[in-house]
């Protein structure tokens, strides 16, 4: 898969190089993720939308405008129930990922600037977000609580995170 912010996203074949379409119902997209049995595509967008595209018929996507500002990250859960947006604002939320119906959001003790990378991790339940003034929280996506805060390098973005497979580490990287 290849993105940048534009109107198409590429979809290439690893195992032989070539391009195999692109998806062209897109608005400024500016994140994706593919669910881990790779069918179902999720793209975050400028325009505030969100969009699932299956894979193995992928001319039109389901699409949902949910945040009230531009999507910066969006992530698929393990198992493939949920999804969690994060974007402009510190807005952050939980939806079903077939219906893309919010069931969450984290707001308590929320980010106050952009949320910039966002992760679900295998339990389903728990969130980890990196966020603008270099904080990362630790989430109940259930619940909606801010279950811990994290202070990442004196203040720098908080541009991406990642959680070891076994769930006891949080990685970050800022500006």
């Amino acid at each position: 898969m290849c993105v940048r912010v534009c109107r198409i996203v590429s979809v290439w074949d690893l195992t032989t190089a070539h391009h195999l379409y692109n998806l062209t119902d897109c608005r400024d997209v500016t994140c994706v993720h593919v669910a881990d049995e790779g069918r179902l595509l999720l793209t975050g967008s400028e325009d505030h939308r969100v969009r699932i595209w299956d894979l193995e018929t992928p001319p039109i996507p389901q699409t949902t405008k949910i945040l009230g500002g531009s999507v910066r990250t969006v992530s698929i859960s393990p198992c493939g129930g949920y999804c969690a947006v994060g974007g402009e604002g510190g807005t952050v939320v939980v939806c079903e990922l077939d219906t893309l119906k919010v069931v969450q959001r984290l707001e308590e003790e929320g980010h106050s600037g952009s949320v910039n990378h966002i992760v679900v991790l295998r339990d389903a339940r728990t969130v980890v977000t990196a966020a603008d003034g270099g904080l990362l929280r630790l989430w109940d996506g259930e619940e909606g609580k801010c279950l811990q805060v994290f202070s990442a390098s004196g203040g720098a973005a908080a541009t991406c995170v990642a959680v070891s497979h076994d769930g006891t580490l949080i990685m970050s990287g800022d500006q």
